[in-house]
């Protein structure tokens, strides 16, 4: 893996070595060696076009691939979530949550215009606040998306990391994971109770579909993590809120080092390489989870950057979503 990449000026085409060690400061500065133009857009500007096919991870790509194999599925998901977990989700938010508005949080929502500005969404979903001590984020709703954010969440993170965690949340939005990550949810729920009434035996009827699910919902949070760093365009930022969802406390946080949990991932990085067993037990871990360990998040975001990858995207190298505009153009024309 190296530890630099080389970045091609959109202004003068000349090539500049950029050290990885870079991206843990303002890159917006960086300027090219030739003509002296920035070699990034800047820390809040628009990646104008930006599709999340730019920044898909690959293990997100492969488990949705296995999953639309099943014949049918997308159709038969929609429907079962519309007509069974659609209206009575979007009720329970409106009943018991803070709708987040330009008047009600507004500091919040200017947080969350700053995220999605960053990656050029411009319908937002709604947003609502839970009362909660879990530090937990997610969205939900198929029809029509919305993003919930907890009290403890909000009590723990700094104003750039809520930035990261809404731009994460964004992510899922924008690259279309909100219809099976409300089926996992609901069809682990679903398992469980069929499980239960037939004394086990539905277990073997649901279970592959359960843990397709599953293992996609885990991979899909690589992906939401690269558009919370793209939202966000501090790598540190991105890893100390990974680190407070490990073991984050207000009492504790000063005494935290951000240096000390990547090194933390690369350690744990090198005992899943060294040994396949390691790797075993991970998976036997995480089987039945919907989310991913925080310290394996922290090690892919750090590959990812490493790859050049990442700052690829910030100099304006990236495949848009010119083609999708041009289709929902020729669509509306019919």
């Amino acid at each position: 893996m190296s530890e630099s990449t080389i970045i091609t000026c959109r202004f003068c085409q000349a090539k500049n070595r950029i050290p990885f060690e870079t991206v843990f400061h303002n890159i917006s500065l960086a300027k090219c060696g030739k003509c002296h133009e920035a070699l990034f857009v800047a820390e809040h500007a628009a990646l104008s076009h930006l599709s999340s096919r730019a920044y898909e991870h690959r293990f997100d790509t492969q488990a949705m691939e296995s999953i639309k194999k099943i014949p049918g599925v997308d159709s038969v998901l929609k429907t079962l979530i519309k007509e069974s977990y659609e209206r009575a989700n979007r009720l329970f938010h409106k009943a018991n949550t803070v709708a987040v508005t330009p008047k009600q949080l507004p500091h919040l929502y200017q947080l969350f215009l700053q995220a999605a500005y960053s990656l050029a969404i411009e319908n937002i979903p709604d947003l609502y606040v839970l009362q909660s001590p879990i530090v937990t984020a997610y969205t939900t709703g198929v029809e029509k998306p919305f993003v919930v954010v907890t009290s403890g969440l909000l009590d723990l993170m700094t104003d750039d990391e809520l930035v990261y965690v809404l731009g994460h949340e964004l992510g899922h939005w924008q690259a279309n994971h909100v219809l099976y990550k409300m089926a996992s949810r609901l069809f682990s729920g679903a398992a469980s109770a069929l499980a239960e009434v037939t004394f086990g035996l539905g277990r073997f009827l649901t279970t592959p579909l359960q843990l397709a699910l599953l293992q996609w919902d885990r991979c899909s949070e690589l992906t939401a993590d690269r558009a919370g760093l793209l939202a966000v365009r501090k790598v540190d930022v991105a890893i100390c809120a990974l680190m407070k969802l490990a073991g984050g406390s207000r009492s504790i946080y000063e005494q935290m080092d951000y240096q000390e949990f990547i090194r933390q991932a690369e350690d744990f990085q090198l005992d899943q390489d060294d040994s396949t067993l390691n790797k075993v037990y991970v998976l036997l871990q995480v089987m039945y989870q919907s989310h991913p360990f925080p310290v394996w998040r922290t090690s892919e975001i750090l590959t990812w950057v490493k790859h050049g990858d990442y700052l690829q995207i910030l100099s304006g190298q990236y495949s848009g979503n010119y083609e999708e505009i041009e289709e929902n153009e020729n669509f509306s024309s019919h």
